[in-house]
């Protein structure tokens, strides 16, 4: 099940029908479990259906305290005045805070993969290089010079999803480090870049995104 940009909303791309139960369920847990939103994806499509221009914050609720977060590592107060929306996730994990244009993709695949992250990771590297652009991959991040543009995440799924793999990663076409620290009062691990300031635009990219999943398609068994 695919998460996916076009005409500035978010698509659900159905995978094959037997897989259909199974995985509305999956995406359920993942995306709502809790009543909270598991996935950065749906607080992109938020963004994108009300017009927000500046930024939205995303948090794991593990990193918070009990009463959700005041005083924790979000200046929420300036959220509240400059209108930064901010989702709470149910997992662990920094916050991410994301721009207007950027990208956030969640599939589920019907087979066992331990390398599809990397994958994508090298592919979409090979493509920044056609573009003169140079990337190295850093852990589950791609890198150009000392920024951050791509992070990744793929795990096989267990019970009850065994023989699933999911996959999930986010591209940055435009970030605000300024803006980001004074929302983020935790000190950045990597710094965010923008694909925008090397001429990379979010309509490229997802072309080049919807093309590597339909070529992967049955190779992957979406």
């Amino acid at each position: 099940m695919l998460w996916y940009y076009k005409d500035k909303q978010s698509f659900l791309y159905p995978s094959h029908e037997k897989y259909a139960d199974e995985l509305t369920e999956l995406t359920r847990r993942k995306h709502y479990e809790n009543s909270q939103e598991d996935s950065i994806v749906p607080s992109i499509n938020f963004m994108r259906q009300h017009d927000i221009s500046n930024a939205a914050c995303v948090v794991p609720v593990e990193d918070l305290s009990v009463n959700y977060g005041r005083g924790a590592d979000i200046d929420f107060d300036f959220c509240d005045v400059k209108n930064i929306p901010t989702f709470f996730i149910n997992r662990s994990g920094g916050a991410i805070v994301l721009f207007p244009g950027n990208v956030a993709i969640d599939a589920v695949y019907s087979m066992v993969s331990f390398q599809m992250e990397f994958d994508f990771l090298s592919d979409f590297k090979e493509y920044l290089r056609s573009r003169g652009i140079e990337a190295v991959i850093n852990g589950n991040d791609l890198m150009v010079g000392d920024k951050k543009v791509v992070g990744a995440v793929g795990e096989v799924l267990p019970e009850p999803f065994l023989g699933l793999t999911y996959l999930g990663f986010s591209i940055s076409i435009n970030a605000d480090a300024e803006l980001i620290n004074k929302i983020c009062t935790k000190p950045m691990e990597k710094v965010p870049g923008a694909l925008s300031d090397y001429g990379v635009t979010t309509d490229e990219v997802m072309e080049f995104v919807l093309d590597w999943f339909y070529r992967h398609e049955h190779e992957y068994g979406v």
